[in-house]
């Protein structure tokens, strides 16, 4: 029997890992989940480090400990950046 393995080429000086930029459809599903969170949990929420975003299917995430291990189509996106004072949402947040 024979097995058929994909491999991935590692990162190096010559072949670096392409970084996924944050684009506005990943921040709106993560403000989503950030949303849905508070409005659940009201004032018992604890607050959360960020939301990893899944890019493929734009499934969300909340990540309250740690660094998160992020998997291909993962995006992590801090909850610093989805709760600018200045930014502006638009009724996406209301």
């Amino acid at each position: 029997m024979t097995y058929l393995y994909e491999t991935r080429e590692a990162e190096t000086v010559d072949n670096p890992v392409e970084l996924t930029a944050i684009t506005p459809e990943l921040i709106q599903a993560a403000l989503e989940v950030y949303r849905n969170y508070y409005q659940t949990h009201g004032n018992e929420a604890m607050a959360p480090l960020g939301v990893v975003v899944d890019q493929r299917n734009l499934r969300g995430q909340l990540i309250f400990t740690g660094k998160p291990i992020l998997l291909p189509y993962d995006c992590f996106i801090p909850s610093e950046q989805l709760i600018e004072p200045d930014a502006d949402y638009g009724e996406y947040w209301e």
